[in-house]
């Protein structure tokens, strides 16, 4: 682990032999995950907007009474199903343990 701001994150660690930071998105206030693969960054949510980037890709997914979701990220797919379809069960299964 190392501080806060080193490397432009908020937050870095090593599990697992898998580096993870979480950095500010830099069109809005919001936070990103980034993992390292191969030396070279992985966002798994949208460096510059993960909350428009998760509502665009919730806004064309269809009514159902369960959702079952694979991979957590930061929980921004999650907060907008939950948003849309305040009703309905979903599920998320994190392949990861050390993200859990």
């Amino acid at each position: 682990m190392y501080k806060a701001g080193e490397r432009g994150s908020i937050f870095g660690s090593q599990i697992f032999g898998i580096m993870l930071e979480i950095e500010k998105a830099k069109k809005s206030s919001f936070y990103t995950l980034v993992l390292y693969e191969d030396g070279k960054k992985v966002y798994i949510h949208s460096k510059y907007d993960p909350i428009k980037e998760a509502f665009s890709k919730v806004s064309g997914v269809p009514r159902s009474d369960v959702y079952i979701v694979f991979g957590l990220g930061l929980g921004y797919h999650i907060l907008e199903l939950r948003k849309r379809f305040s009703d309905s069960e979903i599920l998320v299964f994190e392949p990861s343990l050390h993200i859990y």
